[in-house]
């Protein structure tokens, strides 16, 4: 569900986030960052269809070596958002790209 911000009253239960505007022809890119131990291995772009943009059904999903898809200048940022919890384990982040 797509929200109209500001909203009057923020639920702790639930996860909000931006949406941007990530349509290439007739379908959605996500380019995905995982984040282990403050590295990031490779990344993965998924992409699926605008009428399933906000389900789990890709049409297709590859991983890249990360400066393929990732600036240096990215690449620290994304290390540098990473919370100390997060850099000691697992994470990921999204990063959506606009063409």
């Amino acid at each position: 569900m797509l929200l109209q911000c500001p909203i009057d009253e923020n639920l702790n239960e639930h996860v909000y986030q931006v949406a941007v505007n990530n349509v290439i022809r007739d379908e959605v890119e996500d380019i995905r960052v995982p984040i282990f131990s403050g590295d990031i291995p490779f990344v993965y772009v998924k992409r699926r269809s605008t009428a399933t943009r906000f389900a789990n059904e890709n049409s297709s999903a590859r991983l890249f070596e990360t400066s393929d898809r990732l600036s240096n200048q990215e690449v620290a940022m994304f290390q540098r958002c990473a919370t100390p919890r997060l850099a000691r384990s697992a994470g990921a982040v999204a990063r959506t790209e606009h063409q």
